[in-house]
């Protein structure tokens, strides 16, 4: 579940008009709690979210980050932030290398590795069999602190890759949201694809047909159909 500025994060949040003052200490495994000082909220930009992977694994959730300045001395231990994005940041990284964390096999789900194993094999028929350029992309907006990942981009085609491995009706409306989400980020509007793992039914292909996205899914020959927009 996503954090919310209430409940205990409200009470930080409200700290200065409340009289209360934010007292940090750090406690780690087999040793005792240290006081690093105090601390008050930035006034200008007091949090900012972040997304984290849920601590039972099964999906991302997104957190407040909260920015603290020292008050009676400077933070010595605590780890500093990015700089929040004052305007819009476009970035380009190798394919399939656009999370701003390490991503780990074994911590991956089910569906996410088939997705990951979809978009290498996607990948590589782009480049080795199309001979296309491909990219990856980090976009991270204004007044945010993650940016958001775009592991495929085929330059040859000015195309974006959204992929999904599970195709129920929900994922897939879903995906549909993220490409419309992250076209309208770039300044030559790309072209919009999604990668499926098979081929969905007929009223989503007309779904996206309709919405100008063209939708991708391997034959089982190695390459892959692509059902044209219109």
């Amino acid at each position: 579940m996503d954090q919310q500025p209430n409940r205990g994060n409200g009470t930080i949040l409200k700290h200065r008009t409340e009289g209360r003052t934010l007292r940090l200490f750090t406690l780690l495994p087999g040793a005792l709690p240290r006081y690093l000082g105090a601390y008050a909220l930035d006034p200008q930009v007091p949090y900012v979210r972040a997304d984290v992977r849920a601590e039972s694994g099964t999906a991302d959730r997104s957190v407040l980050v909260f920015r603290l300045l020292p008050l009676d001395c400077p933070p010595t231990t605590l780890p500093g932030t990015d700089a929040v994005a004052t305007e819009l940041q476009l970035k380009r990284t190798a394919p399939l290398q656009a999370s701003p964390t390490p991503l780990h096999w074994s911590d991956l789900l089910p569906g996410q590795k088939a997705a990951w194993t979809l978009s290498e094999a996607y990948e590589r028929h782009l480049r080795l069999t199309e001979g296309h350029e491909v990219t990856g992309y980090r976009i991270t907006l204004p007044g945010h602190l993650t940016p958001f990942p775009v592991q495929l981009f085929d330059l040859t085609r000015n195309e974006l890759v959204v992929v999904r491995a599970v195709t129920a009706r929900s994922s897939l409306l879903l995906a549909l949201g993220e490409l419309f989400d992250l076209v309208r980020h770039f300044a030559d509007t790309p072209r919009k694809l999604l990668l499926l793992a098979k081929q969905p039914d007929d009223t989503f292909l007309e779904l996206c047909a309709e919405k100008n996205v063209t939708v991708s899914w391997p034959d089982g020959t190695g390459t892959f159909v692509r059902a044209p927009s219109v």
